[in-house]
């Protein structure tokens, strides 16, 4: 992973400012919708877009362009769009230097700009025409995890609703297209699970999507045949959050009681004029069905989460936490509008916490107390398809960095993962891997859980030894393991107590 590209590329969504665009740049846009035929809107670091291409865009896709001109003369040049896992790059030319140069493919003419979402305007400088202070990329990372802190959420929530209304609910076109496509990123969990799905999950888990569009908008040969293709968990519910929020604006407003009780009417009985009166039965029939109704179902659309009212902020080292499937909590007769700025509100709390996955996986500061650890490093989290519905696991992937230079293949390997089934409760797995050789620890918070493994334990080894692996070590604990680093004082402060 590109650990620079991806510090400079998270606060430019959650708060930081970011540079202009200028002549000659080469960057990565996220197609986020389409507008009207021609026109397109467009996600950079620095911005949001709204231009007309010469071309069909694909919302979801993502887009190379280079940028000619400046000010009211901007153009973009379209060098490729990748969607899918699918490049439909422009063929070189090759110029008299010899080097390779990208042909367009398309051009785009900005008709609108907007700043990113809770991007703040800077404050005025208390002396006039001084220059603002530079913002470092240390400080530029504190900003992004300041904001994505209070506001995030787990994926179970918003899974569990999208999956409701796909079903209930008469969704326009882009964003029941959007949420298919998220809801599409699950792994089915069941016997057929195997090493190639978690790869291919760690590589949508959207951890490595700035890193992967750096990459991408990098001259010169392409990216390696390892880099992370096809859909991205990161990619899909920045979509998914724009086509909402399109779909809020368009819907009809929320009522309101009191000014509908006020309009001329309604309330025919407040006003003095003739109505029929419920009995004394009657109305106590009436009262009854209604409770009965309101004890039954669920509120229409609660009021958005609490602060800390779902898992805790993830951060390097911190216990897993697992995130078993949950029921949905929009009622099927809630208005658009409603089930919009509700899904809206769950969209934004999982982007949160995955900028906070991603930070993360950076590496430790400069200066850092404690002895660093140079070896790569990488928090995710993957949905997971369930018979009660989607459940999220956390991952933690390292690699000691501490091996001799002459021994550069000599490093361990270790995978923490943590899933929470009704059947089992939650199960916490530590697996480390030197050269062929596992070691695997194993503690179930249940103790007839952790018997039922020690009754098992056979099956993980005979599993290990056709993975052409030696198990080493296979251990089965009762309770919790501990962190692996505790959060230091005042990283996060419990708002709700």
């Amino acid at each position: 992973m590109d650990a620079i590209n991806l510090l400079a590329s998270i606060p430019t969504s959650f708060g930081a400012p970011a540079a202009a665009l200028q002549a000659g740049q080469v960057v990565q846009a996220l197609v986020l919708e389409l507008l009207e035929s021609g026109a397109f809107r467009l996600q950079l670091p620095q911005a949001l877009l709204d231009v007309r291409s010469d071309v069909p865009l694909t919302p979801g896709s993502t887009v190379t362009l280079a940028v000619k001109g400046a000010g009211a003369n901007m153009r973009l040049d379209i060098l490729a769009q990748n969607s899918a896992g699918a490049a439909a790059s422009a063929p070189p030319d090759v110029a008299a230097t010899g080097q390779a140069v990208r042909r367009p493919i398309g051009e785009a003419i900005i008709v609108g700009r907007m700043a990113l979402p809770d991007v703040k305007a800077p404050a005025t400088p208390t002396v006039r025409d001084a220059p603002p202070d530079p913002v470092t990329p240390s400080a530029a990372l504190v900003q992004a995890v300041r904001s994505a802190a209070p506001r995030q959420d787990g994926l179970a929530p918003l899974s569990a609703d999208l999956a409701q209304v796909v079903q209930s609910a008469a969704l326009p076109a882009p964003v029941e297209e959007a949420a298919a496509k998220l809801l599409a990123l699950q792994v089915p969990l069941d016997e057929t699970l195997s090493a190639s799905d978690l790869k291919q999950a760690f590589a949508r888990s959207g951890v490595l999507m700035e890193a992967r569009l750096a990459v991408a908008a990098q001259p010169g040969p392409s990216a390696p045949s390892d880099a992370p293709e096809g859909p991205d968990l990161k990619a899909a519910l920045l979509v998914l959050r724009q086509a909402l929020k399109t779909w809020a604006n368009a819907a009809a407003p929320i009522p309101d009681a009191k000014a509908e009780a006020s309009r001329p009417g309604s309330g025919e009985a407040v006003s003095g004029r003739a109505g029929p009166l419920l009995s004394a039965q009657d109305a106590e029939g009436l009262a009854k069905r209604l409770g009965a109704l309101l004890a039954k179902a669920p509120a229409s659309v609660p009021a958005a989460s609490s602060p800390n009212a779902g898992p805790a902020p993830p951060y390097r080292g911190a216990p897993l936490v697992p995130q078993p499937p949950v029921p949905p909590v929009i009622s099927e007769t809630a208005q658009p509008r409603e089930i919009a700025e509700r899904l809206v509100t769950q969209a934004d709390a999982a982007l949160a916490r995955g900028t906070l996955l991603q930070a993360a996986s950076l590496p430790d500061a400069v200066g850092a107390e404690g002895p660093r650890e140079t070896g790569p490093r990488w928090n995710f989290e993957v949905p997971f398809a369930m018979p009660q519905g989607t459940g999220v696991v956390p991952f933690e992937v390292a690699r000691d960095g501490r091996a001799a230079p002459a021994e550069p293949h000599a490093g361990t390997w270790r995978a923490r993962f943590c899933l929470d089934l009704e059947a089992i409760g939650p199960v916490h797995a530590l697996v480390a891997l030197t050269g062929d050789r596992v070691s695997v620890t194993l503690c179930a918070e249940r103790i007839s859980t952790a018997t039922q493994l020690n009754d098992s334990a056979p099956l993980p080894g005979d599993a290990l030894r056709a993975a052409e692996l030696e198990p080493s070590e296979l251990s089965v604990r009762v309770g919790t393991p501990r962190a692996a680093k505790p959060a230091a004082p005042g990283r996060f402060m419990d708002r709700a107590s």
